[in-house]
């Protein structure tokens, strides 16, 4: 078995993003919009949730913390998470 450690990490470009998520985005209008089940208002769409969840995996991130800092300081994320 190959080590996660040993395995390099690869940038995706935006058009790699964008291809990978078209599918997604044309069946998303068809979605029942996420509710809030509390006294708080959602702060992201179910698409923000779903992208986030995306980037998550594909960049093979540590944990949630590694994720919001990557969210905080990756130019692509920003663009195309946030």
């Amino acid at each position: 078995m190959i080590s996660p450690l040993s395995v390099p990490k690869k940038a995706i470009n935006s058009a790699t993003f964008n291809d990978f998520m078209k599918p997604v985005r044309e069946i998303l209008p068809d979605a029942p919009p996420l509710e809030s089940k509390g006294d708080r208002p959602l702060k992201f769409v179910f698409e923000n949730e779903l992208d986030s969840l995306i980037y998550y995996h594909l960049f093979e991130n540590e944990s949630g913390r590694d994720l919001l800092q990557k969210l905080r300081e990756d130019d692509f994320a920003k663009e195309h998470i946030i």
